[in-house]
């Protein structure tokens, strides 16, 4: 039996999406509790819960998470975290957006098990292009977060072994075009840390194994990675959201 779970204030998704595992308790508040030498995450990433979480690991560890993500700037802190300590991270049901890019990417060990999904999106590439492309309509304070972020990030994945181009190859396979920040709210915008949805084709991207294999995203445990074997349409159906599949690196290169 799982001892009893740290409750957190975290981020309740779609019941599709916020499904447990048999061991996990039904509360939808999220929960971190240790198991059988394992630390289980469920919830948002934000600067609490990576707190509580960089609190508990150990070298070595194996952290078994599942997220829809959260905040950029702590999921980097904790994906820094898991680098230097060795964590193993093995997702459970779903790693998306921040989860995805920062702690399933990064980290020196990891597996998705069967039933569960990796979903990329909003890369800082994006915000780095489209403060480029817009520069006036930005603001300097969130000029200097855009850049901050992108930092921060180029930093973890390089130190990871993970190619910055993946970043490029997630905006091209949503559609990302950074140019179109000028016609939202930069300042809700980037509070939400979204980009426009309006005028993404695709809310997510999946990467086969082979092709996160090419930007030095090794998984050693992806159980036959099974949303590969449905289709998009319905994946889409299934969750209510617009995916993309990339299985060839080629798909997401302009």
């Amino acid at each position: 039996m799982m001892r009893a779970a740290t409750p957190l204030l975290l981020l309740t998704l779609s019941s599709a999406l916020a499904a447990c595992s048999a061991a996990a308790t039904s509360s939808q508040e999220g929960y971190l509790t240790r198991d059988q030498g394992k630390l289980w995450f469920k919830g948002e990433l934000n600067e609490e819960s990576v707190a509580h979480i960089s609190a508990q690991l150990v070298k070595g560890d194996t952290l078994i998470i599942n997220s829809g993500g959260g905040e950029q700037k702590s999921a980097i802190k904790l994906g820094n975290d898991i680098v230097d300590k060795g964590v193993t991270v093995s997702v459970n049901k779903r790693c998306h957006s921040a989860c995805a890019l920062f702690v399933f990417a990064p980290a020196p060990s990891k597996e998705i098990m069967r039933g569960s999904y990796v979903w990329f999106h909003n890369s800082p590439a994006f915000w780095s292009a489209a403060l480029a492309a817009s520069p006036r309509k930005i603001s300097p304070a969130m000029a200097a977060a855009i850049r901050s972020n992108d930092a921060s990030a180029r930093a973890l994945l390089k130190r990871a072994g993970v190619d910055w181009s993946v970043m490029t190859c997630i905006d091209n396979a949503t559609g990302a075009d950074p140019r179109a920040i000028g016609a939202a709210s930069p300042a809700s915008a980037l509070e939400d840390g979204e980009a426009p949805t309006a005028e993404l084709k695709y809310n997510f991207v999946s990467l086969s194994p082979s092709v996160m294999r090419q930007y030095g995203i090794i998984v050693e445990h992806d159980f036959e990675h099974d949303q590969s074997r449905q289709s998009d349409e319905s994946l889409n159906s299934y969750f209510d959201v617009k995916l993309k599949q990339v299985k060839n690196r080629s798909e997401c290169e302009a």
